[in-house]
């Protein structure tokens, strides 16, 4: 148990920097944290919930309180519209209650906190009516982890009556969570007859729960894949031969992971964000302090000097000459977080077919690039049979390809 902010000292002597940043530029400081979620959650009900927060925050402890309200808001809101007997208003308006009260979990990095359980189960609660009032069908899966359980929601296509479907292991980023990565409607993955199993892997959502408290190392990401993996298998709607993963942002690094520690049972792997910087040098030395204080809380290291010497072993050097199924990168040229360098290295890198798309002057976040029909239709040609050869495009900002791209000297 701990607390990363007790322990980071940039933190500390950033502290009074970051809240005039927060004062000038707003909660979006650190990324597109807004256009993001909207682009994900694939429904705009929840913009003027977020633009309400964005107006009120003006420091960094501001944050969880004005998320909490809106959460609490919504729910009511949900309630009412329940009693009401309108439930496709009440899941609407759950759905959202859910996502804010995940978002308000994000800047609480203190096991001790009274507030982080509590959300986290409420989170749940309201997720659950999602659930029984769902367009798809969808389940709530509990995933034997390594003594634990991994938390997992499952969603399906409409009318797939059980036959055996290809399936998305979705891994979302660092401060993401699976509940955000997939939309009550117009799911990419569904609308292409994908099952997706979207998962909280270690250190990530529901696993920063204090009462299920499982903790990221430098290596376990793989191994909860295989054991995501091994759940799918189970399940008699499964294609066990058509079994992808995908990863954004953070979840790149670890989509990684799971693509080389479990090649042999995989069909194919697409990221776009990716994140395979070394150490992850940029993302907790340079960027935004909050990012390396989240990454502590993640992990369960507190200490700093220990969280460095941690750190500096991460990488996805070497990874890729195990993974020989087909894989996609998605990268902005200009990515503030992870250098693009670093992304066409573990490119360069890949045993087997992969395609690499950089986009001209697109950061981290890709506003402006529409990534998420890019990897579904990569991962149904590669379920579909189609043939996949290998290359490295560069797209400027008219839409033109230019092929054979590749960028200057990686970091060492």
């Amino acid at each position: 148990m701990g607390n990363s902010a007790d322990r980071m000292e940039r933190w500390f002597s950033q502290k009074w920097v970051l809240d005039n940043i927060i004062r000038v530029v707003g909660v979006e400081w650190d990324q597109g944290r807004i256009a993001y979620s909207i682009s994900i959650a694939g429904s705009a009900d929840g913009m003027v919930e977020l633009r309400q927060v964005a107006a009120r925050v003006r420091r960094w402890s501001d944050i969880h309180r004005e998320y909490l309200k809106v959460a609490m808001r919504k729910e009511k809101m949900a309630k009412a519209a329940e009693e009401e007997g309108h439930y496709v208003t009440a899941r609407e308006h759950y759905f959202w209650a859910s996502i804010f009260y995940a978002f308000a979990t994000w800047p609480i990095h203190d096991n001790d906190h009274p507030n982080l359980a509590i959300c986290h189960e409420k989170k749940n609660q309201c997720y659950d009516k999602v659930i029984e009032y769902a367009p798809h069908p969808m389940e709530r899966v509990e995933i034997p982890f390594e003594g634990k359980k991994l938390a997992a929601i499952v969603h399906k296509p409409k009318g797939h009556q059980d036959r055996r479907i290809p399936w998305v292991i979705s891994i979302p980023g660092m401060d993401v969570f699976k509940e955000l990565m997939h939309p009550l409607y117009g799911d990419k993955f569904l609308e292409r007859g994908f099952g997706v199993l979207s998962i909280d892997g270690p250190g990530i959502g529901e696993s920063l729960n204090p009462r299920r408290k499982i903790p990221m190392t430098e290596d376990n990401f793989g191994r909860a894949g295989r054991a995501c993996i091994e759940y799918l298998r189970t399940r008699n709607d499964v294609d066990k031969d058509n079994i992808c993963v995908t990863g954004v942002s953070m979840g790149s690094f670890w989509a990684a992971q799971v693509a080389a520690y479990n090649n042999e049972l995989l069909k194919a792997t697409a990221v776009a964000m990716p994140c395979f910087e070394p150490g992850h040098k940029t993302l907790l030395d340079s960027a935004s302090p909050s990012f390396k204080m989240r990454y502590m809380f993640m992990t369960d290291i507190y200490d700093e000097d220990e969280f460095n010497a941690f750190a500096a072993k991460l990488t996805v050097r070497g990874l890729g000459r195990r993974i020989t199924k087909p894989f996609l990168i998605i990268a902005g040229e200009d990515d503030e977080l992870a250098p693009v360098a670093d992304a066409y290295a573990f490119y360069e890198e890949l045993a087997g077919p992969k395609k690499m798309m950089t986009y001209e002057g697109e950061i981290h976040a890709l506003p402006n690039v529409y990534w998420q029909h890019i990897w579904s239709d990569f991962l149904y040609d590669r379920v579909a049979g189609k043939p996949l050869t290998s290359e490295s495009v560069y797209i400027d900002s008219t839409g033109r390809e230019i092929s054979g791209w590749s960028p200057s000297k990686p970091s060492v």
